[in-house]
């Protein structure tokens, strides 16, 4: 995170996932555990 462009780069990631889940009405780790990606999908990999 501390270099350049790192922070405001996951900011713009994060908070639309707070929002997202404050829509839904979860917790935004729930939301983000539920929406984890266990494969990499460029590369079809687990």
């Amino acid at each position: 995170m501390r270099a350049p462009g790192a922070a405001p780069g996951l900011f713009a990631l994060e908070s639309p996932m707070d929002e997202m889940a404050e829509v839904v009405g979860i917790d935004p780790l729930e939301f983000r555990k539920l929406n984890a990606s266990t494969r990499d999908e460029s590369k079809d990999m687990p």
